[in-house]
């Protein structure tokens, strides 16, 4: 099996998808997108991201289409669609790595966690207070508003792409049914931080998408 490359959201950790490992059987190379090397992939890799980390897997994917066996991200967004937008996101997260620095780091996370689009199935996120200069700096460099529309390059993948996102997460599953590329599935009962919601159906899918392309790959 290709290796399956798993990139965590905004104020993630590796951890955060032990449980659909162990749900689904497989094993996830589980990176840590605050320490050097995360983004380096190889051909043939399966990417597979949730929201921040979903971003940077459909940034690679578009940059080098033929590299990657398959692409899953859960809760992305393909990107802003003006400039004005982007200058909007642009100024909102440099407010974002400015609190990441100076807030005490339980205020810091109950702001995050206080947006209603991620709901209220939160971890605990103490141990990342060693990584703040790496979540305040990955808040501009990372921006929302620095990532280019990427529906059109989408449209020119050579892998299967698909995405996942809660059903009561409106925002994000309408931007993945209006994206114009790829499949998609709503998970009912799941919000934005839809692989803790519904860890279970977010393995069943998983395992299903992979399987197909292993019995695409199959010799006759």
């Amino acid at each position: 099996m290709n290796r399956i490359v798993a990139l965590h959201g905004n104020l993630g950790m590796p951890d955060d998808w032990l449980e659909l490992e162990q749900l689904s059987g497989l094993t996830f190379d589980k990176r840590c997108l605050w320490e050097p090397g995360a983004l380096e992939f190889a051909a043939g890799d399966i990417l597979l991201g949730y929201s921040l980390g979903g971003r940077l897997a459909l940034q690679a994917a578009v940059a080098e289409p033929e590299k990657f066996s398959r692409v899953i991200v859960l809760s992305a967004h393909p990107g802003l669609a003006t400039e004005g937008e982007r200058k909007a996101r642009r100024l909102q997260d440099a407010v974002w790595a400015e609190r990441a620095l100076t807030l005490p780091w339980a205020e810091f996370l109950h702001r995050w966690d206080a947006q209603d689009v991620l709901g209220a199935s939160a971890k605990d996120r103490s141990g990342l207070e060693r990584y703040r200069q790496e979540i305040s700096r990955s808040f501009t460099q990372w921006s929302l508003g620095r990532q280019a529309d990427l529906r059109d390059g989408l449209q020119h993948l050579s892998c299967p792409l698909w995405w996942i996102t809660g059903a009561e997460d409106a925002k994000f599953t309408e931007l993945a049914a209006t994206a114009g590329s790829g499949n998609h599935v709503a998970v009912a009962g799941a919000g934005h931080r839809v692989h803790f919601d519904q860890a279970a159906a977010v393995a069943r899918f998983i395992v299903a998408s992979i399987s197909s392309l292993e019995k695409k790959a199959a010799p006759l």
